[in-house]
């Protein structure tokens, strides 16, 4: 299914413990593929986004409202990896999700992280999420907000472009908001993210891994967790 010439997939959202999450681990190895990115001794990776928020505030009150269409821009790197940098904009129709995504390079996210889009006019960001950024900018000027940092763990399933992810130690920071020079502290306790994406179908044998946990889907944001953190934080700080 295509909305606006996007691809759009499901995404459902469950809290669980972390011995759940070992279970579902165990479970998933064997019918799906680890993630190409996941270090084969830890099995995962490091995933840090650096959101932007409007003057309006409205990533965050739109999903405080429940509001069915909204969208959000993020700066995106993993491992700390200043080589692999992308600007993305989620976006969220209901039940479904999509992307567009701009590769960045090191001065290219230096530049965005001061506010300065001016190189986004290039032909290369044409039809990108940078040239969404733009429009957003003369209507509401997007601009650095919260870091969000976790831990994911993914697997795969090329069929129905299904991937199962679970993210653990939520984090953020309180002094910077440079993806690689900021100093990141837990937000979250052990709770675990569980996240289950795919197109258009869901495979049997993939459903029957789920059948006897209790799932019960969430709206949870880490992006909304890390700013309510951020915000208390800076509240304390005044008073």
């Amino acid at each position: 299914m295509t909305h606006n010439n996007r691809r759009l997939r499901h995404e459902y959202k469950y809290i669980i413990t972390n011995a759940m999450a070992q279970t579902l681990k165990r479970r998933l190895s064997v019918v799906m593929k680890s993630d190409k990115y996941a270090d084969a001794q830890s099995g995962g990776y490091r995933v840090t986004s650096l959101y932007l928020e409007n003057i309006y505030r409205s990533s965050y009150n739109d999903k405080m409202a429940g509001i069915g269409q909204r969208s959000k821009f993020r700066v995106r790197a993993y491992n700390l990896d200043p080589s692999v940098i992308n600007l993305e904009v989620k976006y969220k129709d209901d039940e479904y999700i999509s992307k567009k995504h701009a590769r960045l390079t090191l001065e290219q996210y230096q530049m965005l992280l001061k506010g300065d889009y001016s190189f986004g006019v290039s032909e290369e960001f044409k039809s990108t999420a940078m040239e969404e950024l733009l429009i957003s900018d003369k209507l509401s000027r997007p601009r650095p907000s919260v870091l969000v940092d976790y831990f994911r763990e993914a697997f795969i399933e090329p069929a129905g472009n299904i991937r199962v992810t679970l993210d653990s130690g939520l984090s953020t920071s309180y002094n910077s908001l440079d993806i690689f020079n900021a100093r990141y502290s837990p937000v979250w306790g052990n709770a675990v993210i569980l996240e289950i994406k795919y197109n258009s179908f869901m495979p049997t044998y993939i459903c029957d891994i789920f059948a006897d946990f209790s799932l019960r889907k969430e709206t949870v944001s880490k992006f909304v967790i890390c700013t309510d953190k951020l915000l208390e934080v800076k509240k304390q700080c005044i008073l």
